[in-house]
């Protein structure tokens, strides 16, 4: 931290900081129904736009899309959904970002008509960086319970209460994100896990995203994963070839949903996104629709003005085709007589 930066500043700052975190931290919840037709956002992403709709589509090698699926079908179509108490049971998809883990999930889940409540970027308190006597300062330690609490009460309330507009009795809580404060406080995490495990009625999945080699270990040790029967399936990157095909399909997506304001990339600048993507499918259409975006600006603005110098092309030709008047033939001066008669000057074009 810099010198510079007082203590006070910081403390004054801190409070609305935690106030904050605090008032938003429950996280959001997201309810994904069967729906027959896809609905695509106006101004969503292409990750939103072209995401698969069946696991045909999924650019995921077949045997982890088969591993996923079976353990859907043993965990939740066999059972319909009646676990024992006490044996909840809890999916741990790993692998690097845009593997293919949380949509492989959803598609599949979709496919055999299992509702999903997922849990999705909350705000979490992080206090890492700071020495221990500023995490006691007052508001963070009960922003970071706040935090728990919350997960906790999701946790369970989409375990035990289905939605008055749900008619699946198949369910499924999904975590994309782990609040940050439980990589401060492991031991918590498990104790919430060990809740779920004993007292969750519906099956859980969290994925996690190999950002650190040692994310995995510390919020999973082998202990936990033993202690709580946690089935882990790991996901790798994309492999070129299924990258290459998912990336392929989208672009003509995109070509067929935008016409020609889209600007379809040539193979080399197909290869070269691939090559420079390291197997991350979401990075790879991300790159893909800033550049064709950027295109697309450009050929609207092209378009456009195209058109204006075609309007203007015809309104010079109208110009050109009407009757001229004599009088404009001739650059003149007009000047009013003293008797109010307009007395026309013709200049000498010399």
């Amino acid at each position: 931290m810099s010198a510079w930066v007082s203590s006070s500043a910081l403390r004054t700052s801190r409070p609305k900081l935690a106030e904050k975190r605090k008032a938003e931290s429950s996280g959001r919840v997201v309810n994904n129904k069967k729906i027959k037709n896809k609905e695509i956002p106006e101004n969503g992403t292409w990750i939103e736009r072209f995401e698969p709709q069946s696991k045909d589509e999924l650019a995921v090698h077949k045997k982890k899309i088969d591993e996923v699926d079976g353990w859907l079908k043993k965990n939740i179509l066999a059972s319909e959904s009646k676990h024992n108490i006490g044996k909840a049971p809890i999916l741990l998809l790993v692998g690097p970002t845009g593997s293919g883990k949380s949509i492989t999930l959803k598609v599949l889940a979709k496919e055999n008509a299992i509702h999903v409540k997922e849990w999705m970027h909350p705000l979490t308190v992080d206090t890492g960086d700071y020495a221990e006597e500023d995490r006691k300062y007052a508001g963070w330690n009960e922003a970071r319970e706040k935090v728990i609490e919350n997960f906790n009460e999701f946790l369970f309330q989409g375990s035990r209460y289905k939605s008055l507009f749900d008619e699946e009795h198949r369910r499924i809580i999904v975590l994309e994100d782990i609040p940050f404060t439980f990589l401060k406080h492991v031991g918590e995490f498990h104790n919430c896990l060990r809740k779920y495990r004993k007292f969750g009625r519906c099956p859980l999945a969290i994925s996690l995203c190999e950002t650190s080699s040692s994310r995995e270990f510390k919020l999973f040790p082998q202990e936990i994963k033993t202690e709580l029967d946690i089935c882990c399936i790991s996901f790798n990157s994309v492999a070129v070839t299924f990258l290459t095909k998912a990336i392929k399909g989208i672009i003509q997506q995109a070509s067929s949903e935008f016409g020609k304001a889209f600007r379809r990339p040539d193979e080399a600048e197909v290869i070269s996104v691939i090559q420079c993507c390291d197997g991350d499918l979401r990075l790879a259409i991300n790159l893909f629709e800033v550049a064709t975006r950027s295109s697309s600006e450009i050929v609207k603005k092209v378009d456009l003005k195209k058109k204006k110098e075609k309007r203007n092309t015809e309104e010079e030709d109208e110009e050109d085709s009407t009757p001229v008047n004599i009088l404009e033939e001739k650059e003149c001066v007009t000047e009013l007589t003293p008797n109010n008669e307009i007395e026309i000057e013709e200049i000498d074009s010399d």
